[in-house]
């Protein structure tokens, strides 16, 4: 009986070491576990700004210009871990007319707030507390980021924490940069 428990035991932990090993594959990938939506024409939103007195957070103002689209928690250990990547990748790439978005969801408003001004994330992010864009977009965790063209179709996706070449280089896709 104690063997037979034990092999039980031992069959869980590989299970779920396969599962988790699955999962960081995929992260590193940008493939998350809703598949890969590249083509797609990314659902539009209109949420309220993060910050009080900014207005409305709508992706259709965005039309015609490529968009970082990142979904995030105040409350998330990688989304703290990213958010300086995002910070910097903004002041570099907004130059070349990139819009960089956020959503915070599922989360509390005030600690959004702080949490932008810690990081000194200065474009707009909608207040999504319901969850509702969240799931429209099938993002599972945070953080997610999704990379939308001009045309608003979606030609990339990547889950988990951006480093900076990540981004760099899921951007220059985006602009249609070799290199």
């Amino acid at each position: 009986m104690r063997r037979l428990l034990a092999l039980a035991v031992v069959v869980a932990l590989a299970v779920g070491l396969a599962v988790l090993g699955l999962t960081a594959i995929r992260a590193g990938s940008g493939e998350g576990l809703g598949g890969n939506p590249s083509g797609r024409l990314a659902p539009d939103f209109d949420l309220p700004s993060v910050r009080e007195g900014e207005g409305r957070v709508r992706l259709s103002d965005y039309r015609g210009r490529p968009v970082v689209l990142n979904f995030w928690a105040s409350w998330c250990g990688p989304c703290k871990e990213e958010a300086p990547v995002l910070a910097e990748g903004w002041k570099k790439w907004s130059a070349l007319g990139v819009v960089f978005l956020g959503v915070d969801s599922q989360d509390i408003r005030a600690w959004a707030r702080e949490f932008l001004e810690r990081y000194g994330i200065g474009y707009p992010n909608g207040f999504d507390g319901s969850g509702e864009v969240k799931a429209r977009y099938g993002v599972t965790g945070f953080p997610e980021t999704f990379f939308i063209s001009p045309d608003g179709r979606v030609v990339g996706k990547w889950v988990g924490p951006l480093d900076q070449a990540s981004l760099d280089a899921r951007i220059q896709v985006l602009l249609g940069v070799r290199g």
